[in-house]
């Protein structure tokens, strides 16, 4: 079939042979111009000038005295409108904010255009709705309106006087709003005629005209030098039921010449295949594969792909599909452009955003920091790919929330931040410095020329840069933005809106269009992907003031007509192709809600029984479905020995074990292969607010600090006693002492108000009652003498491993060491829940027997005695194991002849007393059971070690299952190695 701008350009030459030069052709989208352009050039043995060929809004900007200005000047200017209206009510005392206007004012200046568009009486109109709005708020029981209703009624009653005020305001500027461009024209459009350049003019491929248009073209065709021509299919515009021809059927009451269609869908055969899809990405593939089996049943590929139309109703598919084209695919354009939201540049803006905002004068939070030193642009810059692992490795480890440029210079160590040095300066909240600082930003990437050899990234910085500028002269002119988080709202926008062109020829390859873009366009392969319904039709939008029935009485568009456009743009697309793919998403939770479009319904229920030419077929796609761990999971296999494996282990016994990892492996041995000797470990995380582990950082500090330290601060030699007046006196600087251990170790740049400030009350409040109870006991005539504080521990011991013997150390730090009483006391301080059931230990419970089985390295040990004590009595032991390692740690290394004892402070319960680690009702460790201990340690440390051991998970405690695998990082891993 011919295409229709082929059948345009053969009237256009026919009729103006040798005038084309005067003739102009109007259309209402450029890319149609450009089609129709190529349909001349393809007249061969013809030599004419082209014919003018422009937009309908270019052909507005022509003939009006208004210049249309871009939308966020618009909000500006109809902003200052709304501060008149405030200081004239005279109700507010502040000056409005405009970002609290903003989103009003979108609205606002869209329903002015729209009305201007369709010519309504503003006065009648907004007259009605202030009517409708009171009716609203009456009350039948006559009770006065209430303040916030006044004011309601108020903004609706002055609605008038922004809009008049609003078009005086830009007039006098020489400015206006399109709709307001457009009715200018109209209304004084017989003036103008004698003065158009042009002898005649044709307006080409208009479905919908908005009263504006309609009353231009139809002085145009009165006056004998206008042509209306309209596209469209007898199958729609004959039959009053269809709303595709709505739009048709209403202007041929004006323009008799249009009318009279073909009925294209009776023209040779045609397939249309309707595709369930069940994820969006399923679509774009499959529409690649469809690409990919066109090119190659085609003897001409370059010919097929040009007449093949790749069709996106939900715009947000571009990347999925652009990821997806087939390698055959030599050439794509793509007409919507590339969103500039979509660029680099715009989440490195983002995140400059996101630094600025939340910084503390110039500390930055650390999270914005990694954002941005890890942005691949800002590597590029720095020419360094690894900034990211080392600035996030520093700042875990030394808790920094908050940090200038200073200190993030130390956090990198020797990479050079000079370049970018000038973006942590910070900008003191203030737009004009963000905007410099962006436009910085653009001349060093340039001038570095990071993009140079790519022509796509130099396009999306210039588009940067043009929105940077853009944003400077709207500060310029109007000083609004006051503050970072208007200005980003305000970028947001813009950078929504904006899209980079793609650079290439627009008339060679495959088409990539949205919607809008197809019209007047005609391909022989159309494929039409999120043929969904709330996308196609998109459905109803009340981004409006204007009610439903108040847009229907004055002829302003409405959903219903809105939709009628998209069934227009959706058959006049189908009706000269050959062959159609309609692609749909059917999952439930994506746009449209898995339901197929009605267009779809209609073509299987309308056209199909109409024309027995259209195969209809119908293909489900699907994705094989994901069974339950349980049914496809294989029992795991046994873990082996490789030389990796042996080399980590001989690796963790050099290094050493803490009795916190001994208890972990107790716990689950599978835990302790992934974090201990492979060291997998969970992605670190910086809380803005502290937790129980940061309150025992602080107690244990402030603790260490008073029983090391004299009244006067100065440290005392050890071993010391300790006095009361010593304690009393720390006991009063506390406070101050906590504060500097905040300061320091703690806060790091997180603020010490709220939670903070609770746990930290916590932390104190603990601090003071021990303190307390330790001045009662030395006044009670208590002796104690602080061996030492934070005492480092260690000593080693030779486990055989089958072939050999391996010496694996074993470590630890003891919170306090001290005597009293001719005994010594091996301490530490729990700021958590301590139960004393779980210090004590029997030798019946030692001698609990355990099934095993030697062969697996999971044999009758201490381990697999200590495992059967947490699962049958469920006593938590690790607590008895840690002080207990600490005691036999400090006695191997110290020859004395005292008794030893070791315990726990219970610091969250006020009330308890130190609690002793006891032994058949014992507290007191002597020779014999240091001896046993070591027996139990060695037994433990020889199942870790074995070269049989497989690390099994402990995924069941008394045959049921494991709670704590629930919260394990490692649990959808734990079945495999």
């Amino acid at each position: 079939m011919t295409p229709f701008l082929k059948n345009v350009a053969e009237r256009i030459y026919s009729e103006h042979p040798g005038a084309m030069d005067q003739v102009a052709v109007v259309f209402n989208n450029w890319r149609s111009g450009l089609f129709l352009q190529k349909q001349f050039t393809n007249m061969e043995g013809r030599t004419f000038f082209l014919p003018h060929i422009i937009r309908m809004d270019d052909f507005i900007s022509q003939l009006s005295q208004l210049q249309i200005i871009p939308h966020e000047f618009l909000l500006f200017e109809l902003f200052k409108v709304h501060c008149q209206q405030s200081q004239t009510s005279g109700e507010n005392a502040e000056l409005p904010k405009f970002e609290e206007f903003m989103s009003m004012a979108e609205m606002m200046v869209n329903d002015f255009s729209e009305m201007d568009l369709y010519c309504v009486d503003a006065r009648q109109l907004f007259g009605n709705l202030h009517d409708i709005k009171q009716i609203g708020e009456w009350d039948i029981e006559g009770q006065p309106l209430t303040p916030f209703q006044k004011r309601y009624l108020q903004f609706y009653k002055t609605l008038y006087v922004y809009y008049s005020q609003f078009r005086e305001q830009l007039r006098t500027q020489g400015h206006a709003y399109t709709g307001m461009a457009y009715r200018e024209v109209a209304e004084h459009f017989d003036s103008m005629i004698d003065k158009l350049p042009y002898k005649h003019i044709y307006f080409v491929g208009f479905n919908v005209l908005s009263r504006c248009e309609y009353t231009i073209i139809r002085s145009c065709v009165n006056q004998g030098i206008g042509t209306l021509i309209t596209d469209g299919d007898s199958y729609y515009y004959n039959d009053p039921s269809q709303e595709a021809g709505m739009f048709l059927r209403r202007n041929h009451e004006t323009f008799p010449e249009i009318g009279d269609y073909e009925d294209h869908f009776t023209q040779g055969p045609k397939t249309i295949t309707t595709v369930n899809c069940p994820t969006d990405i399923l679509q774009a593939k499959y529409a690649a594969k469809l690409l990919e089996d066109t090119a190659h049943q085609s003897s001409d590929t370059d010919k097929t792909i040009e007449s093949t139309a790749l069709v996106l109703a939900d715009e947000e598919l571009l990347l999925p599909v652009l990821n997806s084209l087939p390698a055959s695919i030599q050439k794509a354009n793509v007409t919507m452009g590339f969103s500039f939201e979509l660029s680099g540049i715009h989440s490195l803006a983002l995140k400059l955003f996101s630094l600025y905002m939340r910084a503390h004068g110039v500390q930055f939070y650390h999270q914005d920091v990694v954002d941005l030193l890890s942005d691949h642009i800002i590597s590029q810059l720095l020419d360094n790919a690894k900034l990211r692992a080392q600035v996030i490795s520093q700042f875990y480890h030394d808790k920094v929330i908050y940090a200038d440029r200073d200190a993030i210079g130390h956090l990198t160590g020797s990479i050079d931040l000079s370049t970018i040095a000038f973006l942590l300066d910070g900008v003191d909240g203030q737009p004009d410095l963000f905007l410099s600082c962006c436009q910085k930003l653009i001349q060093t990437i340039y001038d570095k020329g990071i993009f140079s050899k790519d022509d796509h990234k130099m396009a999306e910085l210039a588009a940067f840069l043009k929105i940077i500028n853009y944003l400077t002269e709207l500060q310029k002119q109007y000083h609004i933005v006051n503050d970072l988080r208007t200005l980003q709202k305000i970028y947001t926008r813009i950078a929504r809106h904006h899209s980079i062109t793609f650079i290439g020829d627009p008339l060679q390859g495959l088409q990539v269009l949205g919607m809008l873009e197809t019209r007047n366009l005609d391909f022989d392969t159309v494929i039409l992907l999120s043929t969904n319904e709330g996308v196609l039709p998109a459905g109803r939008n009340d981004n409006t003031l204007i009610p439903y029935n108040l847009k229907m009485g004055f002829g302003m568009p409405t959903h219903t007509e809105k939709d009628a456009v998209y069934a227009y743009h959706f058959y006049r697309l189908l009706q000269r192709a050959k062959n159609v793919y309609l692609l749909y998403n059917s999952e439930s939770e994506s746009m449209g809600k898995g339901e197929p479009s009605r267009f779809i319904l209609q073509i299987r229920s309308e056209l199909a029984k109409r024309y027995p030419n259209i195969a209809i077929r119908e293909q489900n796609l699907s994705i094989p479905p994901t069974s339950s761990v349980q049914a496809t999971v294989e029992p795991p296999a046994q873990l082996t020995h490789n030389e990796t494996l042996n080399n980590r282990l001989a690796a963790l016994a050099e290094h050493g074990l803490t009795p916190t990892s001994i208890n972990k492996y107790i716990a689950c041995p599978r835990l302790f292969l992934y974090e201990d000797i492979l060291r997998i470990r969970q992605k670190d995380t910086l809380e803005d607010d502290m937790n129980e582990s940061d309150v025992g950082t602080c107690v244990h500090s402030v603790l260490e600090y008073a029983f090391s330290h004299n009244a006067d601060g100065t440290p005392f030699d050890k071993p010391h006693p300790i006095t009361a007046d010593n304690l009393k006196a720390h006991l009063s600087n506390v406070e101050n002492i906590l504060k500097d251990v905040l300061q320091n170790k703690i806060l790091k740049g997180r603020s010490p108000e709220g939670r903070n400030h609770f746990l930290t009350s916590v932390a104190q409040t603990q601090i003071e009652h021990f303190l307390q109870k330790e001045i009662q006991h030395l006044e009670d005539g208590q002796e104690v003498t602080i061996i030492d504080v934070e005492r480092n521990l260690s000593h080693t011991l030779d486990i055989p491993t089958g072939d050999r013997t391996l010496t694996v150390k074993v470590y630890g730090i003891a919170d306090r060491i001290d005597m009293t009483d001719g005994t010594i006391r091996i301490i530490d301080y729990k700021t958590g829940k301590v139960d004393s059931s779980d210090l004590s230990m029997t030798d019946d419970i030692l001698n609990v027997e355990e099934p095993h089985n030697d062969n697996s390295g999971n044999g009758s040990s201490s381990f697999s005695v200590l495992q059967a004590i947490a699962n049958k009595t469920k006593k938590d032991t690790s607590k008895w194991l840690q002080v207990m390692t600490y005691a036999w740690l400090y006695n191997r290394k110290n020859s004395h002849n005292r008794p030893v004892v070791a315990g726990i402070y219970p610091l969250r319960d006020l009330d308890a007393d130190l609690l002793f680690a006891e032994y058949d009702g014992s507290t007191v460790i002597d020779n014999n059971l240091f001896s046993r201990f070591q027996v139990i340690l060695t037994d433990i440390l020889t199942h870790i070690f074995d070269q049989n051991n497989t690390f099994e998970p402990q995924r069941h405690i008394n045959n049921e299952p494991n709670k704590k695998c629930e919260y394990c990082p490692f649990a959808s891993s734990c079945l495999k190695i």
